[in-house]
């Protein structure tokens, strides 16, 4: 029984009489769904159409239609809904919500209906409404998807892309749906030659190589991957599954011209009996690997599809550990290993631990511009912030404390600047009055960080594991810090799980809390005491360059692939 407030009675009075205004209303509707008593909000919005006609009532109509959704009466919220609609024919809302509605009736056809009805009014009438046009085709990519339907889910789905591109679930639903419809085509039924349980394979040396996002040259681990393995096995070849694979792939060849023939589209694959297939991330070995007959080999990073205690984690998991045809899992981290273990996923001797990633670290052996040090050849102190964005204001990445300690530091310190790479605006987090002292660069390819890490002094990644979605987490250090300790930056950096394996803390990098004070007080420290900074920057980079040159990380990854090849 819902507790009903004292007075609630002379509130509902009020309504009747017709003294309380739309706005006192909401006020009080909110009031009680803020308390979780939506039906104490339903009688308010009830009582109010009886009694009222006004220019707002079908904004009522729709309040009441999510208040009656949220206690489960879906026949009172479609009623509600329709009435919106009908009141208000380009009101978008209540469509997006009557769709929800039917398709918990199971009515599929009738939302997807209602969602192609805020497609057309967003495309024609309204053109500035575009985060519910966004919303509707990405219900319409997902339902579509539900009944099989995958290539109509796929155009929905690339358009909400277009109109948005930082959507990672939207472009992993585009790579999704293109395999099940090449699945659907035969395209990805294979013949397997035959293998012995726990014997590599003799014969032919081809390996194939299967990625969503490859040859996107902003994803520098994979391009130098696969470009490695381009070198070393000559009979290798990578198709890809990237919706604008076109364009990135005459990027790639202009960059690679020698290796542009090894790349191809998926849908330019032909059935062959390949040796080995090989992938990076979960999402790419449960959609690409596992639906074929191949014996294949996987990477398993962290994010791509892999977050410890999530449901749709384990799913892809367990299929993808259940499949005969898994030949070995590499592990990249101390976390993701335990986790596997733990959860008996798998046993040590399917996993090779490999500690990192393939970075394109020869090319800032090699290319290094001198470096720039602060009161000695440069006037000003420049911290930097490389990461890319999934999820709102970065909290993921940190890029909101990032922006809470140059807050800080800015009114003390008139020489620091502080630099954004990747695709972040101002306006994602406010910047107030620091806003002279913060420059934006956009997304960039791994030429552009040569002169870039050579000016910077420290590059803050304050990131946190759980926020993307729940058991979601990082490498160790990112990439991105991977790459600039590499050019001689100091790396100041979380570990929230305890992955540090190889660094000494405080010679060779520094651990910093995600709290911006504690952060701000470090910097201050190091910029009293700069040749400690610059000490630690130098032996950081000696430490990357033995832990992340070519030759470590590659080395043992063929060595995994070959074996299995032979």
């Amino acid at each position: 029984m819902v507790p009903v407030e004292p007075d609630f009675a002379s509130q509902i009075l009020l309504i009747w009489q017709k003294n309380l205004d739309f706005m006192e209303l909401l006020n009080i509707a909110s009031k009680y769904e803020s308390q979780g008593q939506y039906p104490l909000a339903v009688v308010a919005y009830q009582t109010w159409l009886n009694r009222n006609q006004t220019i707002y009532d079908h904004i009522v109509y729709f309040n009441l239609g999510v208040a009656l959704s949220i206690e489960s009466d879906l026949q009172g919220a479609e009623d509600a809904f329709r009435l919106a609609v009908r009141l208000s024919p380009s009101f978008l809302q209540p469509h997006i919500n009557l769709g929800l509605i039917l398709e918990r009736q199971g009515d599929m056809e009738g939302a997807l209906a209602e969602w192609r009805k805020v497609d057309q009014l967003a495309l024609t009438e309204f053109p500035d409404q575009t985060a519910l046009n966004i919303h509707a085709l990405n219900h319409l990519g997902r339902v579509l998807a539900c009944i099989e339907r995958y290539s109509e889910a796929n155009a929905y789905f690339k358009k909400s892309h277009m109109l948005e591109p930082v959507q990672p679930e939207v472009a992993q639903a585009i790579v999704n749906c293109q395999a099940r419809i090449d699945r659907q085509a035969g395209m990805l039924v294979e013949q397997s030659l035959p293998l012995q349980a726990g014997v590599p394979n003799p014969g032919s040396n081809r390996l194939e190589i299967f990625d969503d996002y490859f040859p996107v040259l902003m994803s520098a681990f994979r391009v130098a991957e696969f470009n490695g393995y381009f070198r070393a096995i000559p009979e290798s070849a990578a198709y890809s599954y990237h919706p604008y694979f076109e364009n990135a792939h005459i990027e790639y060849s202009k960059t690679y011209p020698g290796l542009g023939g090894r790349v191809n589209s998926i849908v330019a694959r032909k059935q062959r009996s390949s040796v080995l297939a090989y992938s990076l991330f979960l999402n790419n070995a449960f959609n690409m690997l596992v639906p074929s007959s191949m014996p294949f080999i996987f990477t398993l990073y962290p994010g791509g599809g892999f977050w410890r205690d999530h449901q749709e984690s384990h799913r892809k998991l367990d299929s993808v550990f259940s499949s005969p045809n898994l030949r070995k899992v590499i592990v990249t981290t101390p976390v993701a290993r335990r986790y596997l273990l733990d959860r008996h996923y798998c046993t040590e001797e399917l996993i090779e631990y490999i500690y990192g990633a393939v970075l394109p670290i020869d090319h800032y052996e090699q290319c290094t511009s001198p470096k720039k040090k602060y009161q000695e050849n440069k006037a000003t102190f420049d911290v930097c912030f490389v990461a890319h964005k999934y999820t709102k204001q970065g909290v993921d990445k940190g890029y909101d404390t990032f922006i809470a300690v140059a807050r800080i530091l800015a009114p003390l310190l008139p020489d620091i600047r502080f630099h954004v790479v990747g695709p972040w605006t101002p306006s994602d987090v406010d910047l107030a009055s620091i806003a002279n002292r913060v420059r934006f660069y956009g997304p960039q390819v791994t030429s552009f960080f040569v002169d870039f890490y050579s000016q910077m002094d420290v590059i803050l990644s304050p990131n946190k594991s759980g926020l993307m979605y729940p058991g979601s987490f990082d490498g160790f250090p990112t990439g991105c810090c991977v790459e600039a300790g590499a050019s001689g930056v100091a790396v100041f950096c979380t570990d929230d799980l305890g992955q540090n394996e190889c660094f000494e803390e405080g010679i060779e990098i520094v651990i910093i809390p995600t709290d911006p004070v504690v952060i701000s007080q470090t910097i201050l420290n190091y910029i009293d005491d700069l040749d400690a900074l610059y000490r630690l920057s130098e032996r950081g980079r000696a430490a990357i360059l033995r832990i992340y040159n070519i030759d470590a990380q590659m080395n043992p990854r063929l060595k995994v692939l070959t074996e299995w090849m032979r």
